[in-house]
């Protein structure tokens, strides 16, 4: 995915300044700092993103429930 994000066409990334829609951007607890950097900056276009880390699991939904559950539900019922 870095590789992805690094390499967009620069108008998707103008067109993340569009985005109305809440938006939650979660990290699965990557070590990889270019990985980190690049989820900043798609939540940084994205007006009023959030922004979490998941520590421990790449898929945290299903490993790890609950505190995928403590980091999605906020948001959700916010």
């Amino acid at each position: 995915m870095p590789t992805q994000l690094a390499q967009a066409d620069p108008r998707w990334w103008e067109a993340l300044t569009q985005i109305t829609a809440p938006t939650l951007i979660i990290d699965g607890g990557s070590d990889d700092a270019v990985r980190r950097a690049l989820l900043d900056l798609l939540a940084t276009a994205i007006p009023g993103a959030t922004r979490a880390d998941l520590e421990g699991s790449r898929r945290g939904h299903a490993s790890d429930t609950d505190p995928f559950a403590a980091v999605v539900m906020p948001f959700l019922t916010r």
